[in-house]
């Protein structure tokens, strides 16, 4: 068949593939269920798991998306920046020297990370991939006041190519960082179908003060989502949604040296114990296309977090989710230490909801 008549019969039956939408908001009996979000796509921990920082994304029209602060003890939110009402002066150029801070912004993924100034005080930095007016990675210092309450700085950005379409970034050594590129704009369902087929349609950008923007060599991969790094930031853990597998890019050899098999994996968080918990999908292609831009209620998509053990390979999953609540798909999940014992705390790029699991999870095998 050739590939534009495989395109032809696969728009036919994506036109009759359509996910259901939950609009209720009540909790199963495996979640705890909050509405009142929109499409939170990525979260990070700050205090030690006691507090998160969330990214809303926005719709594809580049509207206005937000970054927040949430509290799982007291299940209160707030927003920390406001491009529209905040004045933006930056300062310290951690990006490029020559990049314009957005009027707007629409995030996607997010990293929260440590940073040595140069007069060698440490702050706590947040990269967030921007796909507002054009694609960027923008710098924000995590600041509090005199009431301990919280605010983001902005410090710089990076801007990309103009037919560049980011998902996720991760923090490097000396300012550096890495972030993932899905496929060319201008080829989204094409690469998208392609990707289906095990077709490569992006890769791993890479970018320092000293030497730019570049491609990393040999880092193609089946639509590129979630990146995390290792503690001593030489390795990327790279998730290849339709690929099927999260794989080990190392830094310093230049390719990719291990790979492991998961399920459409989305994002991905370090645990307290030094495991990777992924967000792997278990929706039909046609269902994630359709889960994408809800705005309102869930398409409850079937999901399993799974735990990775790099150094050893093996994984377990922590949570499934057989789909048909009103939560669903997770694009992420997080710890959260209570006395209880270890929640997870997710969101998902599509609805406007939020989810903690009831029951503590079960321990890391020895």
């Amino acid at each position: 068949m050739k590939f534009s008549a495989f395109l032809f019969f696969i728009a036919a039956l994506s036109a009759s593939a359509q996910a259901t939408i939950i609009e209720h908001c009540s909790s199963s009996d495996s979640l705890n269920i909050q509405c009142g979000f929109s499409q939170v796509e990525d979260i990070a921990a700050i205090d030690g798991g006691k507090q998160f920082i969330f990214s809303e994304m926005s719709g594809e029209d580049k509207s206005e998306g937000k970054l927040g602060l949430y509290t799982p003890l007291t299940k209160s939110y707030s927003y920390l920046f406001d491009s529209e009402k905040s004045s933006v002066i930056i300062g310290d150029s951690w990006g490029e020297k020559s990049c314009q801070w957005p009027k707007k912004i629409s995030p996607h993924g997010i990293h929260l990370s440590s940073r040595t100034l140069t007069n060698g005080n440490t702050t706590t930095q947040l990269l967030v991939v921007n796909h507002g007016e054009s694609e960027q990675i923008l710098w924000f210092e995590l600041q509090q006041d005199n009431e301990s309450l919280y605010s983001l700085a902005p410090k710089g950005c990076v801007t990309f190519p103009p037919l560049a379409k980011l998902n996720d970034v991760v923090a490097l050594n000396d300012g550096d960082f890495a972030a993932t590129q899905m496929y060319q704009a201008n080829q989204k369902m094409v690469s998208q179908f392609k990707a289906l087929l095990g077709y490569e349609t992006g890769f791993v950008y890479h970018w320092s003060s000293q030497t730019g923007l570049t491609a990393l060599d040999e880092s193609d991969g089946v639509l590129p989502n979630g990146i995390e790094t290792n503690a001593t930031r030489d390795r990327l853990f790279v998730n290849m949604y339709f690929g099927d597998a999260v794989k080990i890019y190392s830094l310093k050899r230049h390719k990719f040296i291990d790979s492991f098999d998961v399920e459409q994996p989305d994002n991905s968080s370090w645990t307290k114990s030094g495991e990777l918990l992924i967000a792997s999908h278990r929706t039909s292609f046609f269902e994630v296309l359709d889960c994408i831009g809800i705005e309102k209620g869930s398409c409850g998509g079937a999901f399993d977090i799974i735990a990775l053990n790099p150094n050893t390979g093996i994984s377990r999953t922590v949570y499934s989710n057989q789909g048909g609540e009103a939560f669903g798909p997770a694009s992420i999940a997080v710890e959260v230490i209570n006395k209880e014992g270890t929640m997870l705390l997710m969101g998902s790029f599509s609805g406007d909801r939020i989810a903690t699991t009831k029951q503590a999870l079960k321990s890391q095998q020895p």
